[in-house]
C-alpha cells in the first residue's frame, strides 16, 4: 500500500477514502489527494471523512449507488455479520459503515485499509475481527465491483 505524506496508510484514520479508491479503483493516495482538495481540508489532515462526504465523492466520480440506513432485525441492531446474513446478496458491492470504521463487503468477505495493507486483502466473515460491530450506514454499489 505505502504511504501518504510520510506515515502508513494502515495508521492513518483513512478508511473511508480506503473503501470509495477501492470501489472506483482509484490508487488511494491519488483519491486522497482530490479528496484534500475537493472538501478544502487543511495539510494536517490525516484522512477522517463523513457519510454525507462518501456520498458526494462517490457521485463526484460517476459511481451508481443506493444509500441504505440498515433497519432493526427481530428488534435488536445488525452487526456486520448479522447484515451479511439476512441483507447482502452474492455479485454485489458493499460500502458499510459500523460505528466509526467503513469496510468493504462483497460475497460474504471483507476487507478495509488494514486488511488491505496487511496483504490479507479480503477476508472471509468468520476471520473478520470487526463482524459484531453494529452496522449504521450501507451504501450499494450498482454494478458491483
Amino acid at each position: 500500500m505505502g504511504r501518504i505524506d510520510g506515515r502508513l496508510i494502515a495508521d492513518m484514520p483513512l478508511c473511508g477514502v480506503f473503501a470509495v479508491a477501492h470501489v472506483a479503483n482509484i490508487p488511494v493516495r491519488r483519491l486522497f489527494a482530490i479528496w484534500r482538495e475537493r472538501y478544502s481540508k487543511r495539510a494536517n489532515w490525516r484522512g477522517r471523512t463523513n457519510t454525507k462526504e462518501r456520498l458526494d465523492m462517490i457521485e463526484h466520480l460517476g459511481i451508481k449507488y443506493k444509500h441504505v440506513i440498515p433497519l432493526l432485525h427481530y428488534g435488536r441492531a445488525n452487526t456486520l455479520k448479522d447484515w451479511n446474513y439476512w441483507h447482502a446478496t452474492p455479485d454485489e458491492t458493499y460500502i458499510v459503515e459500523t460505528g466509526n470504521h467503513v469496510q468493504i463487503l462483497n460475497n460474504g468477505n471483507v476487507a478495509d485499509q488494514y486488511t488491505a495493507t496487511s496483504k490479507l486483502g479480503y477476508l472471509p466473515m468468520y476471520n473478520y475481527p470487526r463482524k459484531r460491530c453494529r452496522v449504521c450506514n450501507v451504501v450499494v454499489i450498482k454494478g458491483g465491483k
